[in-house]
């Protein structure tokens, strides 16, 4: 059968048509190509609006391919790379190459430019960028903002006036904006009585303004700055928990055995006054007195009474933050049961033994890094002295943790080492240990805060049981929650929960006594004066 042939005649001028059209439809500079590009664009916006920043990065780089003329995209491409890894060395050589390509359409590089440097911690850089934009254009008031912004942060307050009143001056549109941040300048320098008065009047001259909203706030900031800026302060705290694995010797247990397989119910105070006779921004000294107790149901032989007088020092100088501190304290142990337990009140503050008097001295140093990290070395030494026969023991400890925050989420990833030597003078008490932390915090909802961590601990002991010829090596596992919640600017509530579990290499008759688990739950609430 023959096959049925169809012939189709196209006039030359169809064809020049439809040539031009395929043509238009594959330039890059066609109305149809921009507005492909452009759908690439919205796209790449809307991924990075949603926190999709590699992904947005791809978009704005194809949407760059199909319409490289259109410097918006190359602009929106560095801005995506500051937010991805490893991209910000090529997003400052974008935002450098269009501030050279186009210098007054895109001045707002500058800005981006100061906002890598502040993101790193490098302040000093921002500036210089700022203070290049306000060189390239006096008469720019933002550039004389953000300038501002930063140099209050570094310290150097009369510039970063300078700056706001500028910029007042230039636009009076910024004017609310520039009195609020002198106001803020202010009342870190402490001038509360001034800044005060110029948040109130940002409130009365522009109250439809956001600028009015943040000085109200900042108003209620400024009042728990002077009650942090008080010479004196008292703490206090009331806690409630269950243990189903108490100690056998609270303050003197014998290495690894520690617990004896009882649970009880437990109440802890705490009373803390001192007063901060050197207070300021960056300087702080003072003295302190603390009152602690903890006090079983059933078992008032383990409360502890603990008596604690103490001096401290600290020191800021971003990004350097060092404290000191040292203590003398003096336990009491014991007790004895009565009625008022069976009433649900535990502490008893009635003492049978002198038991421990300690002398603690540790000191810390923070140290702020570039992209959000700080490090905070640590080290302490404390003498203990018992009133019995227990033997005095010096312990040692070195140690350092690592904190990542998490962009501006407020949340933070730490990871941390600890060295621990204990001298005993009997040499079966000697031991060292390595620790190994993590931890996460996050705030939840409802204004919750959430803190969860895990702790490896590795101990060594210098001498072995006697019916074991190995070395002797505990491994101890300890993971803690815990959730907090302020209730008022001065009060807040806490639940705590601490799993610990212990186990060694020593084997008698199949048996590991130094091997335990133990739980611990506790309630408080904490005000703070």
């Amino acid at each position: 059968m023959r096959k049925a042939t169809v012939t189709v005649s196209v006039s030359p001028k169809t064809l020049f048509v439809l040539c031009a059209l395929a043509a238009l439809l594959v330039c890059p500079s066609s109305p149809f190509a921009r507005q492909s590009a452009m759908s690439v664009f919205v796209d790449g916006v809307e991924a990075m609006e949603a926190g999709d920043n590699q992904r947005a990065l791809e978009l704005f780089r194809r949407a760059q391919e199909m319409q490289p003329d259109n410097p918006e995209f190359t602009y929106y491409e560095a801005i995506a790379l500051t937010k991805v890894p490893g991209g910000r060395d090529k997003a400052l050589e974008i935002f450098r190459s269009l501030l050279e390509q186009y210098p007054e359409e895109y001045r707002k590089a500058y800005f981006d430019i100061s906002a890598v440097y502040v993101k790193e911690n490098q302040r000093e850089k921002a500036l210089e960028v700022l203070e290049e934009a306000i060189a390239n254009n006096p008469g720019d008031a933002r550039a004389r903002i953000e300038a501002g912004s930063v140099a209050k942060d570094l310290g150097r307050y009369a510039l970063a006036i300078e700056y706001f009143e500028k910029a007042s001056e230039l636009n009076p549109d910024l004017a609310p904006t520039a009195q609020h941040m002198i106001a803020i300048v202010h009342m870190e320098r402490e001038e509360f009585d001034l800044s005060a008065g110029l948040f109130q009047q940002v409130i009365r001259t522009f109250p439809a303004h956001p600028a009015a909203r943040a000085s109200e706030a900042a108003l209620a900031a400024l009042e728990r700055l002077r009650r942090v800026r008080k010479p004196w302060y008292v703490q206090a705290q009331f806690g409630w928990g269950y243990d189903d694995n108490l100690t056998n010797q609270p303050l003197d247990p014998e290495p690894g055995v520690a617990y004896g397989d009882r649970e009880d119910y437990f109440q802890n105070f705490y009373l803390g006054g001192g007063c901060r006779f050197l207070n300021e921004k960056t300087r702080r000294l003072g003295v302190g007195y603390a009152l602690h107790h903890r006090g079983y149901q059933d078992s008032p032989e383990n409360n502890i009474l603990a008596h604690n007088p103490y001096v401290f020092g600290e020191l800021d100088r971003r990004p350097l933050h060092l404290r000191a501190r040292y203590d003398f304290t003096y336990y009491y142990t014991g007790g004895a049961d009565r009625d008022v337990q069976d009433w649900g009140w535990y502490l008893t503050f009635a003492p049978d033994d002198d038991k421990l008097k300690t002398n603690q001295v540790t000191a810390a140093l923070v140290v702020e890094e570039p992209h959000g990290m700080s490090t905070e070395f640590g080290a302490e030494f404390m003498n203990r002295e018992y009133m019995d026969i227990t033997p005095d023991a010096n312990t040692w400890a070195l140690g350092a943790t690592q904190t990542f925050n998490l962009g501006g989420t407020g949340r933070s990833l730490r990871f941390g080492y600890k060295y621990f030597v204990e001298d005993s003078e009997r040499k079966g008490f000697d031991f060292t240990f390595h620790e190994f932390t993590a931890g996460f915090f996050s705030p939840l909802f409802y204004g919750i805060l959430a803190d969860v961590s895990y702790a490896y601990v590795r101990t060594f002991y210098d001498e072995n049981p006697t019916y074991w010829p190995g070395e002797r090596e505990d491994t101890s596992h300890r993971a803690t929650a815990q959730l907090t919640r302020s209730i008022t600017d001065r009060v807040q509530g806490s639940v705590t929960y601490v799993f610990h579990y212990n186990d060694s290499n020593v084997a008698f008759s199949g048996v590991d006594r130094y091997e335990f688990r133990r739980n611990m739950v506790m309630g408080a609430i904490s005000a703070s004066f």
